[in-house]
């Protein structure tokens, strides 16, 4: 299966990616093979116990099942997918069909005629080569008949005839999303696929070939292969089985490496990403060697170095791997690859510098430097003869924050920057009496994600509107706009109320969130962060655990402009955020533990849900939190409940239209 390793470096690095059969880049498992159907004399299943039973007419040649088109099908085992939240059904199959509609490739489920028998089906899943209007079509249903079902459909094209054809079939219910593929080209999506095999419950009528409608034909065709997976395989995944073909399984056989990393050139000091294509039965064990020696820890299908030095000059790199077939271990070596290391002969440069907080300047660099030389105050000069108090490295090792006396906003800094070297093992120099100026602001702005829109924010007596595009925040990336106050350490709890948020967007949001890191754009990172909605949706929070990970949303709370009370506490690596409609008593949303270190960039954010309209924000009465106290929330208004005391039904909303007036006011 393919690996997205683009996603694990950074923009300089050099990646040689290929794929793997039981791992992906990031180690994480990907759709696991179930069954597989290879037809070589009969419809055995070589990874599990589902064996298939020939029925009617099937018979077998060239390492195919041939189906007749009038009573030949394959009846699987009752309740084969069953339970199954995500599902892939892969297989190589040709379609002989030329006119009849609504045979099936495959159909999981029931008719109202019982078991073995086709009526009007009921509860089920299909997939057929033509369809009434002539298309590849499939889809489930648990309402029987077309009304319920939710499709994947090739519009404009029935399966082609009389040619071996690559069809996939895959749904996620975590993502409630599906995808159809043929010949590893993806021809349908489906954005709100919410039924999965596990909403059909048990399935009695589990066939290839045969429909749950008595009036459907039987397929005419022939399958070569095919394989049922419990997860839903990547459009990666897709592509590369299609290509290696149906004699070719990833996940089945014996340990082999199917293609061996190759040697490439690299810049000292970026990123490298190794990675091997194998094949074999799970579980498989993965080693990578380097000139001999075992890596430790360097078990996944890539091994990535974070920082190529010059001591990787020449170094030879292999991987094996191993498993048990039919009682017998298997051993495979990948040929050897060869770094290059070209050395780094250019010195560091400054990208951006900015005050963060009117006692913080944060300074990006446009690669890593040497710790050394980068916490060393004297190689930091100001100007005006403002000493530098502290310097520290960032966790990314190309920013450095200084800790200065306190700043005046709205005034004018230069400062002046020697000795300051990167890691390369020439530890080239950053040019002598390099200048940079700033200018301190109360807030700095941030365009997390590359929303194209200025982040603005307008002050006022008492707070600030922040005007910001940007699709979203949560999921597994953010694009919002960061007005930045602080560098926070340590513990803290801090309040803003919200006096309104213009609705481009239902799904706006707006609120105070503090973010790990911000100097790469990282739309990915860890962060904890209390939000609030223009209307109906509320308030809550929100965090990411995990680099990468789904965001997890917790609590809800109602908006009550222009008091929506918002606020986030920190103790320990324990982040809270609450809500409230005055400022004195507050309702928990929610807690996390995010395991990140003392320092947190600490700001202000908006969300618009589109990158062509901006939101508007206002904060006010922004500070520590003035009362700590948690309790009952008075919502000031009668709660819904039954209309009559004759029934549970709630008139919850009236709509009334008034006559027409002359003046137009209505």
């Amino acid at each position: 299966m393919s690996m997205k390793i683009a996603n694990l470096v950074p923009s300089r690095s050099v990646v040689l990616a290929f794929g793997c059969a039981c791992l992906l880049a990031d180690g994480v498992k990907g759709a696991d093979l179930l069954h597989r159907y290879s037809f070589t004399s009969n419809a055995m299943d070589s990874i599990g116990t589902a064996h298939g039973i020939p029925t009617n007419g099937v018979t077998f040649s060239g390492g195919s099942a041939v189906l007749n088109g009038t009573t030949a099908y394959i009846d699987l085992p009752n309740n084969l997918v069953t339970g199954l939240t995500s599902i892939t059904i892969e297989m190589w199959v040709t379609n002989r069909m030329t006119a009849d509609n609504w045979s099936r490739l495959f159909d999981f489920g029931n008719s109202n005629a019982g078991e073995g028998n086709a009526g009007t089906g009921t509860r089920y899943m299909f997939l057929s080569p033509r369809s009434g209007p002539g298309t590849l079509r499939g889809g489930y249903t648990i309402t029987g008949g077309g009304a319920g079902e939710q499709l994947l459909e090739w519009q404009g094209n029935a399966l082609p005839t009389n040619v071996a054809k690559h069809v996939v079939w895959t749904t996620d219910g975590v993502q409630q999303k599906g995808w159809l593929y043929v010949d590893g080209v993806l021809v349908s999506v489906n954005n709100n696929m919410t039924l999965t095999p596990a909403s059909l419950g048990e399935t009695l009528n589990d066939w290839l070939g045969r429909s749950q409608f008595s009036a459907d034909a039987y397929f005419n065709g022939s399958y070569d292969e095919v394989r049922i997976y419990n997860g839903a395989m990547t459009a990666e995944e897709v592509l590369e089985s299609f290509q290696l073909g149906p004699d070719t399984c990833l996940q089945d056989g014996p340990a082999t490496v199917i293609r061996s990393p190759a040697s490439l050139n690299v810049y000292e000091l970026n990123s490298v990403t190794l990675s091997a294509q194998v094949a074999g039965r799970r579980p498989m064990t993965i080693k990578w060697f380097r000139d001999g020696e075992l890596i430790p820890g360097a078990t996944n299908a890539a091994y990535v170095i974070d920082s190529v030095t010059a001591g990787e000059q020449g170094a030879q790199f292999y991987v094996v791997v191993s498993n048990v077939y039919q009682s017998t271990i298997y051993n495979a070596t990948s040929a050897t690859a060869t770094l290059t290391v070209t050395l780094d002969y250019t010195p560091p440069t400054v990208l951006r510098v900015v005050n963060l907080g009117l006692t913080n300047v944060l300074i990006q660099f446009s690669e890593r430097v040497s710790e050394a030389s980068a916490t060393n105050v004297a190689n930091y000069v100001f100007t005006n003869g403002m000493q530098v108090l502290n310097a520290r490295l960032t966790a990314s090792g190309s920013a450095v924050v200084l800790t200065t006396p306190l700043l005046s906003a709205g005034s004018n800094y230069v400062l002046v920057l020697n000795e300051i070297t990167d890691r390369a093992q020439a530890a080239n120099r950053i040019a002598a009496n390099t200048t940079i100026g700033f200018q301190a602001l109360l807030y700095t702005a941030f365009d997390i994600g590359g929303t194209g829109a200025t982040v603005s924010a307008t002050t006022l007596t008492n707070g600030f509107n922040l005007s910001a595009a940007g699709a979203d925040i949560g999921g597994t990336n953010d694009q919002f706009g960061f007005l930045v106050q602080n560098i926070l350490f340590g513990d803290f709890d801090l309040q803003a109320r919200l006096e309104g948020l213009t609705a481009s967007d239902l799904w706006a949001k707006a609120g105070l969130m503090v973010r790990e890191s911000i100097e790469t754009n990282n739309t990915a990172g860890r962060y904890a962060a209390v939000l609030a909605t223009p209307g109906m949706a509320g308030c809550w929070f929100s965090a990411r655990l995990t680099n990468g990970a789904q965001a997890v949303s917790q609590g809800n709370f109602p908006v009550n402009y222009p008091d929506t009370w918002v606020r986030l506490k920190r103790e320990g690596n324990v982040f809270s955020g609450y809500a409230s409609f005055d400022g004195r008593v507050w309702t928990l949303l929610g807690t996390a533990v995010i395991d990140v270190g003392p320092y947190v960039y600490f700001g202000y954010f908006a969300a618009s849900r589109t990158n062509a309209v901006a939101a508007t924000a206002g904060f006010r009465d922004t500070g520590v939190s003035a009362s700590t106290l948690t309790g009952l929330q008075p919502t000031g208004r009668e709660p819904m409940g039954p209309c009559t005391r004759r029934t549970g039904l709630v008139i919850s909303e009236i709509m009334y239209r008034p006559a027409p007036r002359q003046d137009g006011k209505n």
